[in-house]
């Protein structure tokens, strides 16, 4: 049985009641409220208040909150304070913490025909694990990394194979792994050394192909000054 807003609210208060300790102050003294919505929960103080509002009081929050809610849901990290505005003429409680979360807790993905998988996912999500996507639409970069058989390769594939069908790519392996085999058999050309061509040769038409893509860059912020609603195709440089 799924808790209800109200019993979260109760839940979470109680949580940090307890394990917040910041100078003897509770919700019992009004001194912060917990507020939740469907993207997250609010942490509200209200203010002035005798504790430092600030990235240790966050992070402390925030790891209070993921074991607390774990595993009903997943508090998203986050790199520094995330702060909101409220709507109140109360000066008081006109700003608060967010916290955004997910339902649930991601899981590894199981996938029994990865290009059937592929085919049904139509949009520009690429799904990463259960209950994680990333909307291709707004993302700008992705690093992957990890030991060495810790699987990057086999994810790298994963990520060509979805990419294929929503953008050109530009691919660069000196290693001649996994990307260049999938590339082979897409029929899709490589960036990688010769042993007919020497080490600056490569450099230079690695330099070349990032040079060309640059130009783009620029040509689209061209564009996009004179019509910034504008749609490209995605362009994506994979670099192993």
């Amino acid at each position: 049985m799924n808790p209800s807003k109200v019993e979260i609210e109760k839940y979470l208060l109680q949580s940090l009641n307890m394990a917040l300790d910041v100078q003897g102050e509770t919700s019992y003294t009004n001194s912060f409220a917990v507020k939740v919505e469907e993207e997250g929960f609010y942490f509200i103080p209200r203010l002035p208040a005798s504790y430092l509002i600030d990235e240790a009081l966050y992070q402390k929050i925030f790891i209070i909150a993921n074991a607390s809610l774990y595993p009903q849901y997943t508090v998203l990290k986050q790199n520094s304070v995330y702060f909101v505005p409220l709507d109140t003429e109360d000066i008081h409680t006109q700003r608060a913490l967010f916290f955004p979360w997910f339902k649930g807790i991601s899981k590894r993905l199981a996938i029994p025909n990865l290009k059937e998988f592929i085919q049904k996912n139509q949009d520009y999500k690429i799904p990463i694990m259960e209950n994680l996507t990333i909307d291709y639409n707004k993302t700008v970069g992705i690093v992957v990394a990890g030991n060495s058989g810790s699987g990057k390769s086999y994810f790298l594939t994963y990520l060509l194979e979805n990419l294929a069908k929503i953008s050109r790519l530009i691919i660069c392996d000196p290693k001649f792994d996994s990307p260049s085999r999938w590339a082979k058999i897409h029929e899709i050309s490589v960036i990688h050394p010769s042993q007919t061509r020497s080490k600056s040769d490569f450099v230079s038409e690695l330099n070349e192909s990032l040079s060309s893509v640059l130009k783009i860059i620029y040509e689209r912020q061209a564009i996009l000054f004179d019509n910034p609603n504008h749609e490209f195709e995605h362009l994506t440089v994979v670099i192993d």
